[in-house]
């Protein structure tokens, strides 16, 4: 799986930087239970703690969903107006929701949003200078190595109890995605899981 504290994190620091590291923002989390939720906040709460210039003026959960997250926006503009410098949005879904809130507003491209996912969508808006970045956990890359490893653990290959608890959980880092290397990952195919997944036998 993909570290969740690490996806907050990146992107966070990468909206900071484009703030010229000060200024205010928002942050639309996720289902406040989910883990991913959760870990992608607390990187949130790491990069704030970097930055002291950087304000969290509110947060609101919209349950990954764009119309909550738009609706969550547009109530934050009308609240706090040009005070907004900054959304941060746990996923891409919520993050396209915040972009049409401020598209309304003449401000999409303008304050800065980030996201998680690498959904088709938010690639597009990245290209289009709309949302600043995102990140690509892969769910390809995850689905493939882990049926590999059921196949390879049920035809016998690979003892699960084997392995100490310590190394049944692996940790990687998606890759952070703007507007310098979007165009990489747009219709990609990820070669990298079949050779990985060729690789456990």
């Amino acid at each position: 799986t993909f570290n969740g504290v690490n996806n907050g994190y990146d992107i966070a620091v990468e909206m900071f930087e484009a703030m010229g590291g000060a200024g205010n923002i928002v942050a639309l989390q996720g289902v406040l239970d989910n883990q991913a939720a959760i870990t992608r906040f607390q990187g949130l709460e790491k990069a704030l703690a970097e930055y002291p210039d950087i304000v969290l003026l509110e947060d609101q959960t919209a349950g990954w969903s764009a119309t909550e997250a738009q609706a969550i926006t547009e109530t934050w503009l009308a609240e706090y107006g040009d005070e907004i410098q900054g959304i941060w949005a746990g996923n891409d879904n919520m993050a396209l929701g915040a972009i049409e809130a401020l598209r309304a507003e003449g401000k999409a491209g303008v304050v800065p949003t980030v996201g998680v996912d690498a959904i088709p969508d938010a690639l597009t808006a990245i290209q289009a200078g709309e949302m600043l970045a995102s990140v690509n956990p892969d769910p390809p890359y995850q689905g493939s190595v882990g049926l590999a490893l059921g196949y390879y653990a049920a035809t016998g290959q690979l003892d699960p109890s084997a392995f100490p608890t310590e190394t049944r959980a692996a940790f990687h880092n998606a890759p952070l995605i703007n507007a310098d290397n979007v165009a990489d990952f747009i219709g990609e195919v990820n070669c990298a899981v079949y050779e990985e997944a060729s690789q456990l036998a």
